[in-house]
Parts: structure tokens; C-alpha cells; sequence
């Protein structure tokens, strides 16, 4: 396995979850919204449904590929695009060529040397990664891909047969790790990660919800859909996702896709 996570950017690995049931939106904040006729009738299927977590309730609707792609491109469509322009479709040295582009955005704050990655703190502490590269369970490499408009570095982990990614304060350099690439909400006081992994099932296959305090974010809810997977996901607006949504199907295990919206809304704590 450990080929597949060493080429390119993938989506990462999760600690803990939540268990989801289906059930009823009581105790939601702001019943009004739901009155969205997007939402008004939602049909348990294997690709929507009603979904319950202690912070959370969701609520995953189908909409038309159309509607997905009106709001623009997901990272994972744009990292796809620069990849392919910056590696020219071969995969090999492409991890190395990928990262001395996005470090190239921020040279003073992020170097690489040999194995080793520093990021350089606003406190005037830094911060380094070094890969290991041995042939077991040890085995871990780091790809710098961003500093992001909330002041955080994110970085990529591969490990022997499971991924992650790194949000790390460029403050003071305290790190939540997320299942996949964490993309900050239009007011940017959330973050969502996705990853998909069905088959193999060394990662977990769901979404990761976190929210930004004033000094660092906390995940609040990690939900696995079970019957399909987030392969790219997008903020529609601030308690809106857009998500392209992936199966395997069949004795075959067929691949289909589906779009849906789902809307967040977080539960009372009165």
C-alpha cells in the first residue's frame, strides 16, 4: 500500500467517530431554514437522509450535477488540474514537484531541506517535519500544501497504509489532525474535511466537522455515511455543503456518482 499514499495528495486519516442514526430534526437551531424547498422532502435513500450526531443534525438531499458544479471548482478539482499541469500526467516525482510549487507561495515561512520541513511560527519558534521513509510501521512523509486565510499551515501525512492532514496554528503551532483536506467555511469560522475509502477501508470514509475558537479548531463531528462517500466537497455557504457523492455498487463494484446538499445545522446546548 505504502506506493499509493507516497504519489500525490489523498484524503486522510480519522481518530474516533461518532455513530449516526437516522432520525427526527428536534431540538435543531433555527427550524426556519429547513423550510428551504431544497429540504422539504427528503427521501431516505442510499444517497440521502436525516443524520443525527451529539453536536449536529445533517440533512443530505440530491441535487443535479448542474448544481453542484454552479458554485465553482473543490480544491480536490483544482489540486487535480495543477497536478496535471505541473506533472504532466506522470506520477513519478510529482509529490516533490507539487510541493516546491505550494512552498514557493510562502518561501519565508515554509522550507524544505532533504527530508526535513520547517515552518517558521509567528512567535519565532518553528516547527519540523522529517520524513521517514523505512519499510514498517515508522514510516511517514510529510507534503506542505498551504497556508490558509485563518493563519494555518496544512500539510499531508502519509503513513504505511493510512493518511492524514495537518492543521497546524501559525501562532503557536498547535495541530488537530483530519481525515482530509480541511476547507474553511465562507465566514471561516468552520472547517470541513472529506474522504472517501469504501473498499479498502484504512481510512474513514465520511466527513469531519470542526469549528475555529480564537485560538485553535475543534472537531465537533465525524460522520460516516456508510452506503456512499465525499469524494470532493465545497461550501455552497455557511451551513451548506455541496458534496460529490461516490459508491461501488453491484458484485462488479460499479462506481456511481450522485450529487447532494447537505445543511448543518448545529444543536441547541440550552
Amino acid at each position: 500500500m505504502k506506493g499509493i499514499f507516497k504519489k500525490g495528495i489523498g484524503l486522510f486519516l480519522l481518530i474516533g467517530l461518532f455513530a449516526c442514526t437516522d432520525s427526527s430534526t428536534d431540538n435543531v437551531t433555527s427550524d426556519s431554514s429547513l423550510k428551504d424547498t431544497l429540504f422539504t422532502f427528503i427521501q431516505k435513500t442510499t444517497f440521502t437522509g436525516i443524520y443525527d450526531t451529539l453536536d449536529y443534525t445533517l440533512l443530505v438531499n440530491s441535487i443535479s450535477k448542474e448544481q453542484y458544479q454552479s458554485i465553482g471548482a473543490s480544491f480536490s478539482e483544482k489540486e487535480r488540474l495543477i497536478r496535471d499541469t505541473i506533472c504532466n500526467v506522470k506520477e513519478e516525482g510529482c509529490m516533490e514537484a507539487l510541493e516546491s510549487y505550494y512552498i514557493s507561495k510562502f518561501s519565508d515561512k515554509v522550507k524544505r531541506k532533504g527530508e526535513t520541513l520547517t515552518l517558521s511560527l509567528s512567535d519565532g519558534k518553528t516547527i519540523t517535519l522529517t520524513n521517514n521513509k523505512s519499510d514498517n510501521d515508522s514510516y511517514e512523509v510529510y507534503q506542505f500544501v498551504s497556508l490558509d486565510q485563518n493563519g494555518y499551515f496544512i500539510v499531508a501525512a502519509f503513513y504505511m497504509e493510512s493518511y492524514a492532514y495537518l492543521l497546524i496554528n501559525s501562532t503557536d503551532g498547535k495541530t488537530i489532525r483530519t481525515i482530509g483536506y480541511p476547507i474553511f467555511s465562507p465566514d471561516k469560522k468552520q472547517y470541513v474535511a472529506g474522504n472517501y475509502d469504501m473498499m479498502a477501508s484504512f481510512t474513514f470514509n465520511g466527513i469531519d466537522l470542526m469549528t475555529v475558537s480564537t485560538d485553535s479548531v475543534i472537531s465537533n463531528a465525524k460522520i460516516d455515511f456508510t452506503t456512499w462517500g465525499p469524494e470532493d466537497i465545497k461550501w455552497k455557504d455557511d451551513s451548506t455543503l455541496y458534496v460529490k457523492q461516490k459508491s461501488q455498487i453491484g458484485d462488479d463494484l460499479k462506481e456511481e456518482y450522485n450529487y447532494a446538499a447537505i445543511r448543518i445545522r448545529r444543536r441547541s446546548r440550552i
